[in-house]
């Protein structure tokens, strides 16, 4: 078998490279779960030829040109396609890249291929459903988050939502986002998440009770609720990390100027934060259920929470499915007063259960969820008729 898969994922190095000399720094999640799936497919002896069009725009790196680059990775070839970096262009010449790409990879050979794309990168998803048909090969759709979440126009949108109707099959991280997007009833699978068995090794807990949040700073995040909870809780040896970006940072930055309890640590590279979150005593996913996109997508950091060791505290979120409910405690009621209940039932747990319902989660992901079984059920899937 072999896939081709586009995305906007990039080796390793190359990733590095571009995180360290953007001003706005490239989503991480996005990078290590495509990486985490392409990787999973070459340890179950797939021919992966990963097509990429890097995480770059005008406003992280003013370069203008960016030439094809190959890099080699762990035994895998990553094609980094050629652009331009300007605004209309890119979209085009990404397309025309990934086009002329594809094609020459299938006619050298398109015996058992099968094009994996992100149909959320309108260049890349033309490319592959314009030589998918042409080539009559398998075109599937991997979508991550609902094209009404994305940044820009209504008419690029609308677009992406149509593209991913032309799919032949379709990979999606919830129930819901299946039932909206696929209204052909085409085959799907799906899948919450995935974790690298060897991503994170246990570290001992802080000396001080420690409770960590790590993702974005929007409205929609939570964090403010979590905030006033936790210092009006005003808890004797203990304290509360914070690392991420967004529209409430300065809301985050007040709250830890008047209260030294509170410590804001900005963007961390994602290898930094998982050092943390097991270092902590309870990990918070506060994010509002009542925003209707939580439907459609597993939230990222529980998979890789699960993977600490360290217990988590959270709404109840549509996207989290049964499954989760014995390894999550959840805030009853969305308030102040609901954050600050959560927040004392793990305050007042002792260090024993805490252990042992931390490592509940992690023998679950490490047994039902890591990156090749989840690439096992992927094979198995686009196997099927």
């Amino acid at each position: 078998m072999r896939i081709i898969y586009l995305s906007k994922t990039c080796s390793k190095k190359i990733f590095n490279t571009i995180y360290e000399k953007s001003t706005i720094k490239p989503q991480q999640q996005d990078q290590k779960f495509h990486q985490m799936m392409i990787e999973g497919l070459h340890a179950n002896q797939v021919d992966i030829i990963p097509l990429s069009s890097r995480p770059i725009n005008r406003r992280n790196l003013k370069k203008v040109y960016f030439p094809k680059q190959v890099d080699n990775s762990d035994d895998i070839k990553y094609i980094h396609l050629s652009f331009i970096n300007l605004k209309i262009l890119r979209q085009l010449t990404l397309f025309f890249s990934a086009f002329f790409e594809l094609l020459k990879l299938l006619i050298k050979n398109k015996k058992d291929t099968y094009l994996i794309a992100d149909p959320l990168n309108l260049s890349l998803s033309y490319a592959t459903v314009l030589i998918g048909k042409l080539f009559r090969v398998p075109i599937i759709a991997l979508t991550t988050d609902l094209p009404s979440e994305l940044t820009g126009s209504k008419f690029f949108k609308i677009k992406v939502t149509k593209l991913i109707k032309s799919y032949d099959k379709h990979i999606m991280l919830s129930i819901y986002a299946n039932e909206k997007l696929n209204p052909k009833h085409k085959p799907y699978l799906i899948i919450e998440g995935m974790v690298y068995p060897e991503m994170l090794k246990e570290y001992p807990n802080e000396a001080v009770f420690t409770m960590l949040y790590a993702g974005g700073l929007s409205q929609s995040s939570g964090i403010e609720l979590l905030l006033r909870a936790f210092d009006e809780l005003k808890l004797k040896s203990a304290k509360l990390q914070i690392c991420g970006s967004g529209e409430l940072v300065e809301l985050v930055e007040s709250y830890a100027s008047r209260n030294h309890d509170i410590i804001y640590l900005g963007t961390l590279k994602n290898s930094e934060v998982l050092v943390l979150e097991s270092k902590a005593h309870v990990l918070v996913n506060p994010r509002k259920s009542s925003s209707e996109e939580t439907k459609y997508a597993f939230p990222s950091k529980i998979m890789e929470y699960l993977l600490s060791a360290t217990p988590i505290l959270s709404t109840k979120l549509q996207g989290i499915s049964e499954a989760y409910d014995q390894f999550l405690i959840y805030i009853e009621e969305e308030t102040v007063e609901g954050f600050k209940e959560g927040i004392l039932k793990f305050y007042n747990m002792s260090d024993e259960d805490r252990l042992k319902l931390g490592r509940k989660g992690r023998g679950f992901v490490l047994t039902h969820k890591t990156n090749e079984m989840q690439a096992r059920r992927v094979i198995e899937f686009l196997r099927k008729e």
